[in-house]
């Protein structure tokens, strides 16, 4: 979810399926349980690295998010406020119920749907069904969504957890098979979007990982004291998930690998390597001879070498 799934695999054993969320800690698990749109954006942020929706407070008007269907939206005229609850709702009366009804009979697995006065956001996970009148007017009763949502609650101690074969207890993570009819989601403020990424308005960016800054690449090879790579930042086109340590002999075996704390969250693409490479860990191998390598696990799955370079003496 934005990229944590990558956080959490060190916390999973595959082969019992048990998350040892002890050792997790309650910062992991309200990662990727707290916020309804971690659900969606964990599919959203792996083709988008422009995050034009953010968290609960999704906004429509983000460059990289559009209608669908026929209904209208100006973005200045309903949105801008970020805490608002009646924008959406405003974007409903402003078109009519059945003008929104036709919105949603057009999404498609992956869009969107958002509201306002619920300050919700789901992922549609199947196409709509579709039901209408004999006058050609869709039926909203009979016509439904199946959608991607956070799972109620979010405590330790909620009734909506459930057990592991282990006797570990999990709160939800999210379900994708809630169902909602048309006229429930007009009802509760829902208003459909997509990313332009899914509409062919804009292409799917391969991921990037360097050392340096946002605007200014550091290039491979540039040797380094440990104390010099201190100060650097690592950065990604899209948000950082994990970051992994390697330093090799000249004959190239392994001599050190670990994964550094590093701050991440859902819009996080640069990260201070000042209080992560343990300098400790790293100082006897700075003899001139050996490298070291900095990986990147970005939230679109990829993980890329960011940077490698001899190690000076210092």
């Amino acid at each position: 979810t934005n990229g944590t799934l990558y956080k959490i695999l060190n916390y999973y054993d595959p082969e019992t399926g048990a998350l040892d969320i002890e050792a997790m800690g309650d910062n992991m698990l309200n990662i990727i349980s707290s916020a309804c749109a971690n659900g969606a954006m964990q599919g959203w942020n792996r083709v988008s690295p422009d995050y034009g929706v953010k968290s609960m407070n999704c906004s429509i008007h983000e460059t990289n998010v559009v209608t669908v269907g026929p209904y209208t939206y100006e973005p200045h005229t309903y949105n801008y406020n970020w805490t608002s609850r009646t924008a959406s709702n405003e974007v409903i009366a402003a078109n009519g119920d059945e003008v929104m009804y036709e919105s949603l009979a057009l999404t498609h697995m992956a869009d969107g749907l958002y509201s306002s006065s619920s300050w919700h956001m789901m992922m549609v996970s199947q196409d709509p069904v579709v039901v209408r009148l004999p006058d050609g007017n869709i039926d909203p009763n009979e016509s439904y969504l199946h959608v991607h949502e956070q799972g109620a609650g979010g405590t330790k101690t909620d009734n909506h957890n459930y057990t592991q074969d282990n006797g570990v207890t999990l709160r939800p993570l999210g379900t994708i098979d809630n169902k909602y009819t048309f006229k429930e989601l007009i009802d509760k403020g829902y208003i459909p979007f997509t990313l332009k990424e899914f509409t062919g308005e804009a292409t799917v960016k391969a991921g990037e990982a360097w050392l340096g800054k946002e605007n200014y690449k550091i290039e491979n090879g540039q040797d380094m004291t440990v104390d010099e790579l201190f100060g650097k930042s690592i950065c990604s086109n899209y948000s950082l998930c994990t970051v992994q340590v390697q330093v090799k002999a000249p004959d190239g075996t392994q001599l050190v690998c670990y994964n550094p704390h590093v701050n991440t969250g859902p819009a996080t693409k640069s990260a201070p390597l000042s209080s992560a490479l343990r300098l400790e860990r790293l100082q006897p191998y700075a003899d001139g001879k050996n490298t070291i390598h900095i990986y990147a696990q970005l939230s679109n799955g990829e993980k890329l070498e960011a940077y490698s370079t001899i190690l000076k003496i210092d």
